[in-house]
């Protein structure tokens, strides 16, 4: 596993302050920091061998803040701990001071008795469904590997979230040489011919020269260039978004996961989303199976996902 990312309980955390320091290097040219940043950050490739990774298999969510305050862990931070705001924590301390946080927005509420804590508010709140106090939980995630064609999707989301940083998909040099998306493993022979066709005939096409351009002229016009070229690259190309949102409204968005109108590629995403923050509030976050949701079994991912889904299964028979 690399040393950027940590799994805990079913959580996926990302030191991403750490992971751009490693990447703001000359050893690593700006058109290849997407494809390195996918690497390092946990996405899975078909092609993981020197020279390759073009080719994503399984994109990533992870967890890199909560409340505006960063994610960070190094070799020194113990196993099974995060640090955030400079103090070593589990998830699952996070998690209580959380119920804290939410414990009192129900205070002022006809459900307090004036003798609870705040924990015993959160516990009342939750099971009277008054989930809205998961407002005032807010979460950093980095959302890797998904496609440009479901970008739109990802867009129209926005009014759930508070920030949404994307990748500048066209105008850069970090797009000129793109990691592919490639969905069914019998698509990747294919995918290689087509790769390998786009980049030859993108890499013949020349460079403006700067002439009588200004520096400010001339930067224009290089972003021009590659807007120009690097839109030749497919929809299936990676990106990269980095999403603040609110636990309540992230609770609605993933909702999609029951539209069967949807791109089974959002679908994967939205499942990756509620997946992986559900170990810590699953109060608030369903499994992605109880939406009729089935991850690739190609997945390397499958396993682990599959266990959850015969667990969860298993707790909803002993409920009925």
């Amino acid at each position: 596993m690399s040393q950027f990312i940590r799994r805990i309980d079913g959580t996926v955390f990302l030191d991403e302050t750490r992971l751009w320091a490693a990447l703001s290097t000359p050893a690593t040219p700006v058109s290849q920091r997407l494809r390195q940043y996918l690497r390092l950050a946990g996405v899975r490739f078909h092609d993981e061998e020197e020279g390759g990774y073009n080719f994503v298999l399984e994109p990533q969510v992870a967890v890199i803040g909560f409340g505006g305050f960063p994610v960070s862990f190094n070799d020194d931070t113990p196993a099974g701990h995060i640090v955030v705001n400079k103090t070593v924590v589990t998830p699952t301390e996070l998690v209580e001071q959380f119920a804290n946080t939410m414990g009192r927005a129900g205070f002022y509420s006809y459900m307090n008795s004036g003798n609870h804590t705040p924990e015993q508010m959160d516990e009342v709140t939750t099971k009277c469904g008054h989930f809205s106090k998961a407002h005032t939980v807010n979460v950093d995630l980095s959302i890797m590997g998904y496609s440009a064609a479901i970008e739109g999707n990802l867009m129209l989301q926005r009014r759930w979230f508070n920030h949404v940083g994307r990748l500048t998909n066209t105008r850069t040099v970090a797009q000129c040489d793109p990691p592919l998306l490639i969905a069914d493993p019998h698509d990747l022979p294919l995918a290689k011919v087509i790769r390998a066709s786009i980049a030859d005939a993108v890499g013949k096409i020349k460079r403006p020269e700067k002439g009588w351009n200004s520096k400010a002229g001339y930067r224009a016009l290089i972003a021009d260039h590659d807007e120009r070229v690097n839109a030749f690259w497919p929809q299936n190309r990676c990106m990269i978004l980095m999403i603040n949102a609110g636990l309540s409204n992230l609770r609605g968005t993933v909702s999609d996961l029951g539209d069967a109108g949807q791109e089974r590629e959002y679908h994967h995403i939205l499942a990756l989303i509620t997946d992986s923050l559900r170990p810590m509030f699953p109060a608030f976050l369903k499994h992605s199976s109880e939406f009729e949701y089935v991850m690739p079994c190609h997945w390397p991912s499958w396993s682990v996902w599959n266990a959850e889904r015969e667990k969860v299964k298993k707790q909803k028979e002993k409920q009925s």
